[in-house]
């Protein structure tokens, strides 16, 4: 599917965001040809980086926070003639103006990109919101948390998501004593299935990680040194730091400012250019609910490679060119060295076929009698055979 190219607004290009969709976006304008200012806004203290390492590498040492920006050094943006400002919050848009209201003033825009990404999720009970517990979104929630875990403190990991995961997998191999407490009957049983869940627990408890599994937190009790995590069961768990891991909430609240959020509350509806309603406004990213052409519905994902797609979607279409979201969404992740690849439209399953061979694992999932997805392990051949049959909305079972 082709979009129209869209001309350019010479007042320039504003991208809210500090991300991997804001820095797609900014590089794919410049290097598709477009010359007018660009000004990117971000709330973080840093450049743009790599922020699946977070998890993984920075927790594991194999890898240094000097080594994860996106480019080499600043001067990648000033020779662009971006402007990044960087710990400066965009707090609203006023479409009439065509203005971005931010910490350092207003700044005009001919378009507009919010690219604004996700916060992590706090838990709704007693001691829920204390600002001991650590959650894992920046650069700066990392360096924490090696501060605290250089103390020789126990650790509890809340949530079995993908961070949860990684996070104690790779504490696990730094010598760091790990529990986890998920309310899932297994690690990612919930959205990849009970033989998923099974490996990924498996590995986990190799590694030395303790898990609670079908448990949820009620509430914190909050000390000097410590933290006390109470569950149901009479089941209390302490820990030197507890990490919270139970997910993400999109950051919509300057899109709300101009009311941008579509029926969810939680997402801008674009279409497969990242265009949102508003002329010259996009969204790409997590905050992204994008038709996709390919799948034939809208579709949300929260994966580092889709929102660097989304990015230079938008960055392409605004310097004027012709450019759609039309790839199969997917991400890679990294377990204590294990790794899972993972390719899918991502709006749920009815149907799982499970084939193990001694080296590794395919997991296919179906919808409604079409190929939705596939999660390998150690088999890579089977991944690219299962992107085409998704993209082709081929039958399930696969041959």
């Amino acid at each position: 599917m082709e979009v129209s190219a869209q001309r350019e607004d010479p007042v320039g290009v504003v991208v809210v965001g500090g991300g991997a969709a804001a820095h797609a976006c900014v590089a794919a304008y410049r290097d598709h040809g477009g010359l007018l200012p660009v000004t990117m806004v971000s709330d973080d203290d840093r450049l743009p980086y790599f922020r699946p390492s977070l998890t993984k590498e920075l927790v594991t040492g194999e890898q240094g926070f000097d080594a994860i920006g996106l480019e080499d050094d600043a001067g990648w943006y000033a020779r662009r003639q971006i402007d990044v400002r960087l710990s400066c919050a965009a707090t609203g848009i006023d479409l009439t103006a065509r203005t971005v209201a931010t910490q350092q003033g207003p700044i005009a825009f001919g378009s507009l990109v919010l690219a604004t990404g996700s916060s992590a999720a706090t838990l709704p009970v007693p001691g829920g919101d204390h600002p001991a517990l650590v959650t894992i979104r920046h650069a700066a929630d990392t360096e924490r948390l090696l501060q605290i875990v250089g103390e020789g403190r126990h650790v509890l990991v809340i949530g079995s998501g993908f961070v949860g995961c990684e996070v104690a997998a790779s504490l696990r191999l730094r010598g760091v004593d790990v529990t986890m407490a998920t309310m899932e009957a297994a690690p990612q049983v919930d959205r990849l299935g009970p033989a998923v869940g099974r490996l990924i627990g498996s590995w986990l408890e190799d590694l030395g990680v303790r898990i609670h599994a079908g448990v949820r937190v009620t509430g914190f009790a909050h000390r000097p040194e410590s933290t006390q995590a109470i569950f149901g069961d009479d089941l209390a768990i302490e820990a030197g730091a507890v990490i919270v891991a139970s997910g993400a909430t999109t950051n919509v609240g300057i899109a709300r400012t101009a009311q941008l959020t579509g029926a969810d509350g939680r997402s801008v509806e674009v279409d497969a250019s990242m265009r949102a309603a508003a002329p010259g406004v996009f969204a790409a990213g997590d905050i992204a609910d994008a038709l996709h052409p390919v799948a034939g519905r809208r579709l949300r994902v929260e994966h580092w490679g889709d929102a660097e797609r989304m990015g230079v979607v938008a960055g392409k279409v605004i310097a004027g060119h012709h450019a759609s979201w039309t790839e199969v969404p997917g991400f890679w992740s990294n377990i204590g060295g294990r790794q899972l690849k993972y390719v899918a439209w991502g709006d749920g399953f009815d149907d799982v076929l499970v084939r193990p061979s001694p080296d590794g694992v395919t997991v296919w999932y179906g919808r409604e009698g079409l190929c939705a997805g596939i999660l390998t392990h150690d088999h890579d051949d089977d991944l690219a055979v299962g992107e085409a049959l998704i993209a082709a909305n081929a039958p399930f079972p696969p041959p």
